[in-house]
């Protein structure tokens, strides 16, 4: 039975992850700082392991590693914040590189290392780009957000060195009413108050969590699946028609409009402008030419989905 160890798995998109990969053809084991708590929360499938571990050092979770077939790491302290200040931006960023840097000390400890490392990034990897069609092959982008992906996706390169191979899912951003981005906007669309932001012609990456999962799982099922991998809808969408279709499942409307000067002031900071109105058209090509198939490719359906108003 093979052995698949995960961090960060009992957050928003690691729960519908473990959910895809269980099975009893594999043995899947969950590192979290509160073990006890995770259980509570989360109707685990069989063959789930829940083992604690603090996300600095080694401990004995490293005889679970050694001889595992891969190790998954969604971990990071969430980067949507209602203020962006440096003590946040300091908690993302070191959230992100210190949980890489560790497990990658793990794999060159134990005897046999993962096969496959996958490790989570983001399409903030291309900061703000305009209208430009960005695919993997495309450079990164300038930002805090664009660095800090270009030196986690570089950190956690680094486990080729060990004869792993890589996966690097930059994700776009995850709908799903259960969490994320669409959870914080419900009560605002609910009041009739939701509407676009800035000038809501910035281009918005996105996915239904359900897709997110299963393409992680397909990934981790390709042997020749390497390097980067953007995990997004096929149609990206401009932030007002998001808006609109949002305010129209929920049959509300959207006369709210926060102009740019107005998200930067709440936020904090100019860079947090970087999370509501950089424009990013990722398109998933590597995915889509692997033969991938999106169950909710298109964002009517995602949301309806989401929404669980569809199945």
């Amino acid at each position: 039975m093979e052995r698949i160890l995960l961090v960060g798995a009992t957050g928003f998109i690691g729960q519908a992850l473990v959910q895809k990969l269980a099975g009893p053809e594999r043995e899947l084991v969950l590192l979290t700082r509160r073990p006890e708590d995770a259980r509570l929360r989360g109707a685990w499938p069989r063959g789930v392991r829940l083992l604690g571990w603090d996300g600095r050092s080694p401990g004995p979770w490293l005889q679970e590693l050694d001889g595992a077939r891969a190790l998954v790491n969604l971990a990071g302290h969430r980067i949507a914040a209602f203020r962006w200040t440096g003590a946040h931006r300091r908690r993302v960023r070191e959230s992100r590189l210190r949980t890489t840097e560790l497990l990658l000390e793990a794999m060159a400890r134990v005897t046999r290392p993962p096969e496959v490392f996958l490790s989570a990034s983001a399409v903030g990897y291309y900061g703000d780009r305009g209208e430009e069609q960005l695919t993997e092959a495309s450079p990164s982008g300038t930002g805090f957000l664009a660095e800090l992906a270009r030196q986690w996706e570089d950190q956690a390169r680094e486990a080729e060195r060990l004869g792993v191979r890589v996966l690097l899912a930059r994700i776009g951003v995850v709908l799903d009413r259960a969490g994320g981005l669409l959870r914080q906007l419900l009560p605002l669309y609910r009041l009739g108050l939701g509407g676009r932001l800035g000038s809501g012609r910035q281009w918005m990456a996105w996915i239904h969590r359900q897709d997110v999962a299963r393409a992680l799982a397909f990934l981790l099922e390709r042997p020749d699946a390497s390097g980067p991998w953007n995990v997004v809808s096929p149609h990206p969408v401009r932030q007002a028609c998001f808006a609109r279709e949002l305010a129209r499942l929920l049959r509300r409307p959207t006369w709210g409009h926060l102009p740019a000067w107005m998200l930067r002031w709440l936020l904090g900071s100019k860079q947090a402008q970087e999370l509501l109105l950089a424009s990013t058209r990722a398109l998933p090509a590597r995915l889509q030419a692997a033969g991938f198939r999106f169950r909710y490719p298109d964002l009517p359906s995602a949301l309806r989905a989401a929404m669980g108003e569809a199945p």
